[in-house]
Order: C-alpha cells, then sequence, then structure tokens
C-alpha cells in the first residue's frame, strides 16, 4: 500500500507539454544547421576566392621573373667595327654632317661597315601576347645540353579543363629552348590559367622622352625606330579570370609591372658618332654598362 501511494504522489509531463518541448528543440536544430550551412558555403567560396588568386599571382609571378631576365645580346664588336669605319670615313670626307651616316660612292676603295650579326634575341609584344628571349631556364634532367637561354611566349588560346572537361580561354605559356629567328614559334606550350575574360599588355621604354604606354614593341623589322632591336624597360600586365557558368567561382582581376633587369639597348644617336669611340650599349634599369649583352666580362 505505501508503494502504490508514492506513485500516485510523482507526477509526469503532459502531452502538451512534451509537444512544447519539441517544437523548440526542433527549431533550435533548424537554426543551428542553417548557420552551419552558411557557415560551411562561405567558406567554400572563400576557398575557391583563395584558389583563383593563387592561380593568378603564380602566373603573374611566373611572367614578370621571365620579363626580369629577358636576354637582349648585342654584338659589341660589331658596334665598334661599324664606329670605327664610319670615324674613317668622316676622316677622309670632312664635309660630311657630323652625326650621320656617311654615304659612300659604289667604286670607293675606303672600308665598309661589317654586315650586322643575325638577330637571334627579339621581343615581340602585342597587346595580348608577348614573345622574347630570356633566361629563366632551368634544366629538370641532369647534363641536359641546354643553356639558360630559352624562347618564352605568352597568349590566349582555348584549351579543356582538366576537372570538368568544359572549354574555355586559357593562358599559355610557351618555351622553346631551340633559339632561332623567329621567337614567336616553337617549343612546348602549357596552360597557366583557365576563364581568362582580360589579358592586356603595355610597353614603355627606358629613356626619359618615352612617356607614355605603348600597345606594341617589336624589335624586329616591323618595329618602330625607337623599338627596332630595343627591348622595353617595363611591362604593364593586367590579367582577369571570371566563370559565369560557376557561381563559386569568383572574378578576380589584378595588375602588375615588371621590369626588364638589363635591356643591354643601343642609343641609335650614337651609332655614328664619328669619334671612333667604342658605342657601348646602354643599361637598363638596375643593369651595368657591359657591352656584351650576358653580364659577362670581355
Amino acid at each position: 500500500m505505501a508503494l502504490r501511494r508514492t506513485f500516485k504522489n510523482q507526477k509526469g509531463f503532459s502531452l502538451l507539454e512534451i509537444l512544447i518541448v519539441m517544437a523548440i528543440m526542433g527549431a533550435i536544430a533548424v537554426i543551428a544547421s542553417q548557420a552551419i550551412r552558411g557557415g560551411l558555403q562561405t567558406k567554400k567560396k572563400l576557398d575557391a576566392r583563395l584558389k583563383t588568386e593563387s592561380m593568378v599571382f603564380d602566373a603573374l609571378r611566373l611572367m614578370a621573373t621571365d620579363i626580369e631576365r629577358a636576354f637582349h645580346y648585342q654584338y659589341a664588336l660589331y658596334e665598334i667595327d661599324r664606329s670605327s669605319v664610319a670615324a674613317q670615313q668622316q676622316g677622309n670626307n670632312p664635309n660630311e654632317a657630323a652625326g650621320t651616316p656617311p654615304t659612300q660612292s659604289p667604286n670607293s676603295n675606303q672600308a665598309q661597315p661589317p654586315p650586322p650579326p643575325v638577330q637571334l634575341t627579339n621581343f615581340i609584344g602585342k597587346e595580348s601576347s608577348v614573345h622574347f628571349t630570356t633566361l629563366n631556364h632551368y634544366r629538370t634532367t641532369a647534363n641536359a645540353q641546354e643553356s639558360n637561354e630559352v624562347e618564352v611566349g605568352y597568349y590566349l588560346d582555348d584549351c579543356k579543363s582538366y576537372v570538368t572537361g568544359k572549354s574555355s580561354t586559357c593562358l599559355w605559356r610557351r618555351e622553346s629552348i631551340v633559339v632561332d629567328n623567329d621567337v614567336t614559334r616553337g617549343g612546348d606550350a602549357t596552360p597557366l590559367l583557365e576563364n581568362v575574360s582580360n589579358f592586356k599588355l603595355e610597353y614603355i621604354g627606358e629613356t626619359p622622352s618615352e612617356k607614355d604606354w605603348k600597345k606594341e614593341w617589336l624589335t624586329d623589322n616591323n618595329g618602330t625606330t625607337n623599338t627596332q632591336n630595343r627591348f622595353p624597360a617595363l611591362v604593364k600586365i593586367a590579367l582577369t579570370i571570371e566563370d559565369k557558368n560557376n557561381k563559386d567561382f569568383a572574378k578576380f582581376s589584378q595588375s602588375i609591372i615588371a621590369s626588364v633587369r638589363f635591356t643591354n639597348n643601343v642609343d641609335p644617336a650614337k651609332k655614328f658618332q664619328g669619334s671612333g669611340a667604342n658605342t657601348a650599349p646602354n643599361s637598363g634599369a638596375g643593369g651595368n654598362n657591359n657591352p656584351l649583352g650576358n653580364g659577362g666580362s670581355n
């Protein structure tokens, strides 16, 4: 009898109370799940943005390194011989105006200027592509018959994604260990970036008179007087990637200015001085006045 009276004195929860508690716990669970899902989505977007920024920075860093080590070879003896011949002809023809190339008759017995050497180092820069020679090459095989000098090119072309298989506009890097008279062809190409929506290049020279950025810089015969056989001092690179079909892929733009360490250019005004002096090439930004063009000694 005492045990029965004990159970009668204990009160439990009513059905309404249980339903209220379940409703409160359900609401808390919904709020917590939404907060967790929102955090995961934010983390996913941040990871995608960081990945995008990292890819862009890596591509720009590689381009800047290639441009900084751009190699412009000048045959110093050619400039010396040509200057000496010009000085000799100037002395034989005192009426010749100073600072101008000497004129010669076809039957003249005077020494002739040497023919220009074959120019194998070039810089062919356009608004959306650039090809040049650089010393930024590393051997991947021991004792490989390769030098540090290579031809490098950056340009836009289509490629397929390794992940989705979809095609998009990609930034390609081409490298050729064979340096020839066509710096725009040859070698193997590798895609660096997918979904490139903008790739713009601008160039400027090293002389104080060159104040405006140019959309083209051609050192071959297609260039202007200010660009033929002269490397630019600075290259401005603007890059944007965007995937409109992927909402988690953030659009990102970045631009940098790369400086050619040693342009090794010859001042056109000093090619014919008529003094017989050595017309050594001018040094670029951060460079020296070595006429050999590779930083070595005579």
